[in-house]
């Protein structure tokens, strides 16, 4: 199984000049719920992959994250790999991302697709 990125890592990643794109793959509930989210993230349906993927910058690697890094992230993984697109996870989700004592934000208007 690949390993996630651990959180301490994606902190030191988006301090680069090309940091990865950071989706959110929370399930709408979830998401809802707890609207907060990794600076710089933008939310996207888990379940209409198909169609924001095309949406994504050509070229990038992208860190999807859902709330504990296990089902949702790890299948929007694959599938934005299977479309060509460099791909990888939160070790923990959102959750471990806070543990580790990385930033969160609240939701925008228009976070929520």
């Amino acid at each position: 199984m690949d390993p996630g990125l651990l959180p301490e890592t994606l902190m030191s990643l988006l301090k680069t000049s090309q940091p990865p794109a950071v989706v959110d793959v929370r399930k709408r509930p979830a998401f809802a719920a707890d609207p907060a989210m990794l600076p710089g993230a933008v939310w996207r349906d888990p379940h209409a992959v198909e169609r924001w993927a095309a949406e994504l910058p050509s070229g990038c690697s992208v860190v999807v994250y859902c709330v504990h890094g296990h089902e949702v992230s790890r299948g929007l993984r694959d599938a934005l790999r299977r479309r060509g697109v460099m791909a990888g996870i939160i070790e923990g989700g959102i959750e471990g991302w806070r543990e580790a004592g990385g930033p969160v934000v609240a939701a925008q208007e228009g976070d929520g697709r």
